[in-house]
C-alpha cells in the first residue's frame, strides 16, 4: 500500500505538472480558436507541443530561404487590406507573444540545447509590410506576401520566412522553434521542424520579383512596365542581415543599351511610387528605380549598432558608441541593387549614366551621393534638401541613426560622420576630387530646410570650383529643381555620363545674388548659372588636350556674359601643379578667336580659365599642353 500511496502522489504530481504546463502554454493557443471582430480568425496550426512546421528549404544565389508554417494561423475569409493586417497584428501580439528561433549547425540537430539561434524571427514574417512606406500600415490597399521563389508564388497567409546569406561553401542544417509568452518550445522532430542536409555556396543575392503590371501610365510615361522586386540584403548592405527591402523598376517600351538609369529618392512619408518629385529622365527610354528607406538615415548610413542599443537615443552617452561606426549601409544598398541590374540579361541600359533625383529627404540623399560617388553617379537633382545636418531643424532625425554629434560618431572611415555627411565640409576636404553636375534648388521661406545652409552649400560650390546650377524663389519647400538647356523640372537634354569631364562654372556675370543666409537679403526668385550649358558629346579629353563646346541658352537675358570655367572630372587629360597650359577661345562657325592666353595649374591640380566670355553663338574651349 504505501509503494502503490508513492506511486499515486508520483502520478499526481505529473499530472498537475502537465496541467501547469498547459495553463502556461497550450491554454493560450487553444484560447485563439475563436472568431475574431470581421471577417477573419486566428487558430493554432495543427501541430502538437507547439512544434513548427518548416514548409520548404532551399538555397538559391547565395541564400537559404526557410518557409516554416507559424503557431498562430489567421483564416481570412477575404484577402486583407494592410489597415486589416496591422489591427490582427497589433491585437495578437499584445495577448499573445510568439517569435521563432532559427538555429544551424553542420550536423543533423536533434535538439539545439548546445546551439544558440542565429537569428530570431517576428510572427507575420511572411507578409510584406513596409512596401508602402512607413505608412503602410493606414493603407487600403490588399496587403501582399512575400515571393520567395517565383515558381511558387507568394507564401501563405500563415507562412513565415527567414533569409539566411551563406559566408563559406558548406553542408548545413536547419531548425525552427517558436518562443510563446516568453517559454521556447525547444523540441526538435527530423523533417517537421528540422531539415535534411542544404549545401550552401556564397554568392550574390538576387532580388526575387514580387509582382509585374504591364502598360500603365506612370508619372505621364504612357505604356509602362513596372517591375517590384524584394531582395533579403546582406550584412553590407543592411545592419540586419536577411533583412528585406523592395524596389520598383518603371521602363517604357523603348530599350537601348544606351538608356539611362535614374535613382529615384522618396521624402519623408514617401514610398517605392511618390514622394521623389517628377520622373526626372535623361531621354526618352530611360529606366526609373526607387526603393524603401528603412530606417529614416536620408539616404546615408546609420550605425551598426543602431538595431541593438540596449537604451534610448536620449539615455546615451558617448561610452555608447566607442565600439560602432555608421556605415553607409543605404547608398551601398542601392548602388548594388544597380550594379545587379547592370550585370543580368533582363535590363538594357549604359551603367556610364547613371544619375539620382529625389526632394526634401530625397533631394538631400541625391547631392550626398553626387558628391561621394562620382565615379558613379553622371548628375544629380535635389530638390528642397539638405546639405548640412549639423544647421537645420531636423537635426533630431540625423541625431537618430549617427548619435549626437558631443559624442563625436564616427563614419567606418575613422571620420567624424557629421563632418563626413557634411557636404560642405566633406567638398573643402576634397577639392581636387571633381564631382557630376548637382542641380538643386531651395526655397528662401522654406519653413522646413534652413536657407543659411543652402547659401553656405553655393558658397562652397563657387569656391571649390564644381558644376552646379543652383534656383530658388519663394515657393517653400515645393521650390523646384530646374534642369540645363530647358529649364524642365523632368527632362535632361545633355547627354552625361559619370566618367566623362565637364566644365563648372563659377562666378558667371548673369548670377543673380542669392544673399547672405537671412531670407530677407539678396534677390527673392533667382538663379545661379542656369543660363550656360555645354555639348557633353563634343567634349575632347586626351593626354595633350581638353576641349569642349560652350554657349548661353536662347532664354539668357543678355546676349553675353563672363564666367570662370575649370575643367573637371579630367580622364586623361591628368594634370600637374605648377603645369603651364595655353588655351583658347574660338568662334566655332569660323574659328575666329575670341580669347587666348596662359594658365598654370594650382596646388590641387586644377586649372581655371578666368573671365570666359560667352555668347549665344557656340564657342570652343581648347587647352593645350
Amino acid at each position: 500500500m504505501k509503494k502503490f500511496g508513492i506511486v499515486l502522489v508520483l502520478m499526481l504530481l505529473l499530472i498537475l505538472i502537465f496541467m501547469m504546463s498547459s495553463l502556461s502554454g497550450n491554454l493560450g493557443i487553444n484560447s485563439l480558436n475563436k472568431s475574431f471582430k470581421g471577417n477573419r480568425k486566428a487558430e493554432k496550426v495543427q501541430y502538437d507541443d507547439h512544434i513548427v512546421k518548416i514548409s520548404k528549404a532551399f538555397h538559391k544565389n547565395g541564400q537559404t530561404f526557410i518557409i516554416f508554417d507559424e503557431l498562430l494561423k489567421i483564416d481570412w475569409k477575404t484577402e486583407p487590406t494592410y489597415k486589416e493586417l496591422f489591427k490582427e497584428h497589433e491585437e495578437l501580439s499584445n495577448k499573445y507573444k510568439v517569435s521563432y528561433n532559427i538555429y544551424k549547425s553542420n550536423r543533423p540537430i536533434k535538439d539545439v540545447y548546445q546551439l544558440k539561434p542565429i537569428r530570431t524571427i517576428d510572427s507575420f514574417s511572411g507578409w510584406n509590410t513596409e512596401i508602402q512606406g512607413i505608412n503602410t500600415n493606414e493603407k487600403s490597399d490588399k496587403a501582399l506576401r512575400y515571393v520567395c521563389n517565383e515558381e511558387d508564388g507568394p507564401l501563405k497567409p500563415y507562412q513565415g520566412v527567414a533569409v539566411i546569406t551563406a559566408t563559406e561553401k558548406q553542408d548545413v542544417y536547419y531548425a525552427v522553434t517558436a518562443t510563446f509568452n516568453g517559454r521556447e518550445y525547444k523540441r526538435i522532430e527530423p523533417d517537421i521542424n528540422s531539415t535534411s542536409i542544404i549545401s550552401e555556396e556564397p554568392g550574390e543575392p538576387k532580388p526575387v520579383l514580387q509582382l509585374k503590371v504591364s502598360d500603365i501610365e506612370f508619372y505621364g510615361q504612357k505604356n509602362s512596365d513596372a517591375y517590384y522586386y524584394t531582395r533579403w540584403e546582406s550584412k553590407d548592405n543592411s545592419a540586419i542581415e536577411g533583412r528585406p527591402f523592395d524596389y520598383l523598376v518603371v521602363k517604357t517600351k523603348k530599350e537601348s543599351k544606351e538608356a539611362a538609369l535614374g535613382l529615384h529618392l522618396h521624402g519623408w512619408d514617401g514610398s517605392l511610387t511618390s514622394g521623389f518629385g517628377p520622373w526626372t529622365r535623361q531621354g526618352d527610354n530611360s529606366i526609373f528605380v526607387s526603393s524603401n528607406q528603412y530606417p529614416y538615415d536620408w539616404w546615408t548610413g546609420y550605425q551598426q549598432k543602431h538595431y541593438s542599443f540596449d537604451k534610448p537615443l536620449e539615455e546615451r552617452t558617448a561610452e555608447d558608441y566607442k565600439n560602432t561606426v555608421v556605415r553607409p549601409y543605404t547608398s551601398e544598398r542601392l548602388l548594388s541593387f544597380v550594379d545587379w541590374m547592370d550585370r543580368s540579361d533582363d535590363w538594357q541600359f549604359d551603367i556610364d549614366k547613371l544619375y539620382v533625383a529625389g526632394s526634401s529627404m530625397g533631394g538631400s540623399g541625391s547631392s550626398m551621393l553626387g558628391i561621394r560617388y562620382p565615379n558613379r553617379i553622371a548628375w544629380c537633382r535635389s530638390a528642397t534638401g539638405v546639405h548640412n545636418p549639423n544647421n537645420i531643424k531636423l537635426k533630431w532625425s540625423y541625431e537618430s541613426v549617427y548619435g549626437k554629434p558631443d559624442f563625436n560618431p564616427k563614419f567606418e572611415d575613422g571620420t567624424a560622420v557629421w563632418d563626413y555627411y557634411n557636404d560642405i565640409w566633406y567638398l573643402k576636404q576634397n577639392i581636387e576630387k571633381g564631382i557630376g553636375l548637382i542641380v538643386y534648388s531651395n526655397g528662401k521661406n522654406d519653413e522646413v530646410i534652413d536657407w543659411q545652409q543652402a547659401v553656405d552649400f553655393t558658397n562652397t560650390l563657387q569656391e571649390t570650383r564644381q558644376a552646379h546650377i543652383f534656383t530658388w524663389g519663394q515657393d517653400g519647400h515645393r521650390q523646384s529643381a530646374k534642369l540645363p538647356v530647358n529649364q524642365s523640372i523632368d527632362n535632361m537634354l545633355l547627354n552625361l555620363k559619370a566618367k566623362q569631364s565637364l566644365p563648372a562654372f563659377t562666378n558667371c556675370s548673369l548670377d543673380d545674388d542669392y544673399g547672405d543666409g537671412d531670407p530677407l537679403v539678396g534677390a527673392y526668385f533667382g538663379q545661379v548659372n542656369a543660363f550656360l550649358m555645354w555639348e557633353p558629346d563634343t567634349i575632347i579629353d586626351n593626354r595633350d588636350n581638353w576641349q569642349v563646346t560652350i554657349n548661353l541658352i536662347e532664354q539668357a537675358p543678355e546676349e553675353n556674359c563672363t564666367v570662370d570655367i575649370t575643367a573637371r572630372k579630367l580622364q586623361e587629360f591628368i594634370l600637374v601643379p605648377g603645369e603651364q597650359l595655353t588655351y583658347t577661345i574660338e568662334r566655332e562657325e569660323d574659328k575666329e578667336i575670341i580669347q587666348s592666353g596662359e594658365v598654370i595649374v594650382d596646388d590641387y591640380g586644377l586649372c581655371t580659365i578666368n573671365d570666359v566670355t560667352i555668347s549665344k553663338e557656340k564657342y570652343r574651349l581648347i587647352i593645350k599642353r
